[in-house]
């Protein structure tokens, strides 16, 4: 499946909602996000943007995850993946500055 175009999390100015694109059940969608924000969380250094990390890093932390989760390996490029692991890196900044 390709990238859709725009950025994930604007779907009302050019981009998309990751939710709505991968067209997975509420239930499905939330066990993926879950894993991803306390695996990748528990990995990353908060203080990292995710523009920062190695291409090297998400590779090995792609195919942990697509082994977990089998159907990530149907979108092309891994775009589901990163969108999820950038999802999970941008929450994680977020909680770090309020607290």
């Amino acid at each position: 499946v390709p990238k859709p175009h725009g950025e994930n999390g604007r779907p009302g100015r050019g981009g998309y909602a990751l939710k709505d694109v991968l067209g997975w059940d509420k239930d499905e969608y939330k066990k993926v996000q879950v894993r991803f924000y306390t695996q990748g969380c528990a990995y990353w250094n908060s203080e990292r943007t995710n523009f920062r990390i190695s291409s090297k890093i998400l590779l090995k932390r792609n195919l942990s995850l697509e082994t977990k989760f089998p159907k990530l390996r149907n979108y092309q490029d891994n775009w589901a993946t990163d969108e999820f692991i950038k999802s999970a890196l941008k929450y994680r900044q977020t909680r770090t500055k309020i607290h």
